[in-house]
This record gives C-alpha cells, structure tokens and sequence, in this order.
C-alpha cells in the first residue's frame, strides 16, 4: 500500500501544473493548439496549454493587460494601439484567406470573381449572383437570379483588415474596370476593420455558419475554417489575368513573395498581399504577441515550446495538414537572439 501511495505522490510530482493560456486570432488557432497538444504529451512536465479562439483586437487588448500569458493576431500590432510599445511580436504561421459563397448549383472550384466585383457586391449590397459581370467571367456557369448577401465581421479582426487592402491595391487582372475599388477605399480606407457586411458575423466560425446557411452569401474566411466547414472556396483573377485558386501550389507560391520588416522587438509582414503569376494573392500571416512585462517563467516556458516546434517533424506535419506553414525556424535567430534576450523587461 506504502508503495502505491508512493508512486502517486511520484506521478502527480512529474505532471507539471502549470497552464498557459492563450486568446489567439481564429487563424492560427487550429495549427497552434495542435503543436502544444503533441508538446505538453510528450513530457507531462511540460506546461498545458488553453488555446482560446477570438479576435485579434481582444488578443492584443487582454495580451497588453497582463490577464493571460500570450496571445496571436493575424495583423501586426497597429501604430495607434494605445499599448504597442508594450508588446512583442513576431510570425509564427502564414494561411491562406479564401472568398467563400453558397451560390446554388455552383461548386467548389468553379466560380471566379474580380476584384472589383467583390468591392462592387459589398459597396453597393444590390448585386445579384447572374449580375453581367459574374457572367462574363462564368460564361459556363447557369448562375441564378439570387441576390448576393456580403457578410462581414462585426469585430476586429485581421482578415477584415487583409480583405479591404486587396480590394483596394492598384492591379486589375482581367477586370480593367477600377470603378468600385476607388469608391471602396474613399469609404472604408485601405485596412479597415469595421463592420461593412448586409449581414455581420461575431467571429470567424459564425462567418462561416452564415456563409453555409444563408442562400447567396459572400464572406471570407481562412482556407482551414472553410475546408472544415466544407465551405465553396471562389477563384479570382490575379494581376496577370490568370484565373486562380486557392491551391497548394498556388498558396505555396504566393508565401514566397511575402516580404518582410524586422524592428528591435516586432517582425511583421508588409503586407499579406502579394502579386505573382498562378499564385494566391491572399496570405495571412499569424503572429505571437506577448507583453514585455510578462514572467520570466513563463517567456521561458514559451520559448521552449518553439524551440521544440522549429525542429519537430510531427509539429511540422500537423501544420502542413491544416495547409499553414510554420515560420519559427526561419526567423528563430531574430526570436531566441534578439527578441526574448532583449526585449522583456527584467522581472
């Protein structure tokens, strides 16, 4: 009985108690909480990690508070963030955003849409599925006589923000017809993240509910929510006048010519809009965040972890099976050399 107790008291020891806990933009939850899962059950010392979807405007906000340990945006940390000098930040993951539809009698993979057409549906919120334009570039398609219901995201999120700067950058593709971009932007600027749908979802998932319940609907969504959702996925015409979807190959092209800019303490993307040939021209970058006051415990135990990930055959294959690329090792000299050396208050 003595040694029974005795190996409890020896499990319960080994089993670590500490918890960190996360509120991480939608995108890169799904690759985020299944790299911790594989980490915290190869060694139960290892801390277990609360990974909690939601915006990236209440990550930011609960991160720069100190009420949780770290948290993830898909938007670099913006010049009027009251608190962004308090704040870290650097990529971990980079997605696709895909233009999803309900478009009766069409499937995935088969309509394709302009630019301007998709500023035209959610300036105007008048347009109808079998509108001219739609048709000249579906000629194949029988679309129907069905209005076109814009959904759009109610709080601040980044893929808001990444789709209002593609409908508003200067290439025309196929579409030479600039008409509703220009008027877009005069409304909405060029990163907004307001709320500018007929209908407006409370996050990613319930955009995603929307998109598949309501007959018409247009919005947007990252390709891992879509694909859960099994959502229809709509092509676009890229500044070369290709028609292109959000294939492997082609996201895998696109993160190629993503550029980057390093600060002391933040790396971010200038932009996760990119313009090349057959690729995907919507990528969205994710981004760990943490608060420059945070425990030095619990900085250590978060660069542990991605010190793990950076080298992990089974953190890699989780990611590439969500279709997002892992970023930690390409930037893990400006992580482990100059960020969290630093970068952190001494506390």
């Amino acid at each position: 009985m003595k040694e029974i107790v005795a190996l409890l008291i020896f499990i319960v020891c080994i089993e670590s108690s500490a918890s960190l806990t996360a509120p991480v933009a939608f995108t890169g939850q799904p690759a985020l909480q299944a790299w911790s899962t594989i980490y915290s059950n190869l060694d139960l010392s290892r801390p277990k990690f609360n990974v909690i979807g939601s915006g990236s405007g209440l990550s930011m906000n609960q991160t720069a508070a100190g009420t949780v340990d770290f948290g993830g945006t898909n938007i670099p940390i913006p010049d009027d963030f009251k608190f962004k000098d308090q704040i870290v930040q650097f990529p971990l993951l980079v997605s696709a955003m895909v233009i999803s539809a309900n478009v009766p009698g069409v499937k995935d993979g088969q309509l394709v849409l302009s630019a301007d057409i998709i500023a035209q549906a959610y300036l105007t919120q008048k347009m109808k599925w079998n509108d001219q334009r739609i048709k000249d570039l579906n000629p194949e398609l029988n679309l129907p006589d069905l209005p076109i219901y814009p959904i759009g995201r109610a709080d601040v999120a980044g893929t808001t923000a990444d789709l209002c700067e593609y409908l508003t950058s200067t290439s025309a593709g196929l579409d030479h017809d600039q008409t509703y971009r220009s008027l877009f932007k005069e409304k909405f600027g060029s990163r907004a993240t307001v709320p500018f749908g007929v209908l407006n979802a409370r996050d990613m998932g319930n955009m995603a509910a929307m998109i598949k319940q309501t007959k018409g609907a247009l919005g947007y969504v990252d390709i891992v929510t879509a694909d859960r959702g099994h959502l229809m996925n709509i092509g676009l015409v890229d500044d070369f006048g290709n028609k292109v979807f959000p294939t492997k190959s082609a996201i895998s092209a696109g993160v190629e010519k993503i550029k980057w800019t390093e600060s002391s303490c933040s790396v971010s993307a200038t932009t996760g809009i990119v313009s090349a040939s057959g690729a995907w021209p919507l990528l969205n970058p994710f981004y760990m965040i943490l608060s420059k006051n945070v425990a030095l415990e619990t900085r250590t135990e978060v660069q542990n972890f991605l010190d793990w990930e950076r080298t992990s055959q089974d953190a890699e294959k989780a990611s590439d099976e969500l279709g997002m690329k892992s970023l930690v090792g390409e930037f893990w000299p400006t992580i482990s050399e100059k960020i969290f050396r630093d970068c952190f208050n001494k506390n």
